[in-house]
């Protein structure tokens, strides 16, 4: 799913991954939370938790359409 979000690096992808271990705690990771990683910047840090709701969204909707 990282691997969706713009101008994220395969590094930033990795470390994220990395610190949040599972899917589930980095879906219910803040901005913040994210931003906390090393080597990722606030505004990536919103931009990987605006597309990974944005996915959310649509993959709960697919389920009902």
């Amino acid at each position: 799913m990282l691997a969706r979000v713009p101008r994220l690096s395969d590094e930033q992808s990795a470390a994220i991954a990395d610190h949040f271990g599972e899917l589930a705690k980095l879906l219910r990771a803040t901005a913040d939370d994210i931003a906390a990683v090393d080597g990722v910047s606030l505004k990536e840090a919103r931009s990987v938790k605006e597309t990974l709701d944005r996915l959310t969204e649509t993959t709960i909707l697919d389920q009902y359409y």
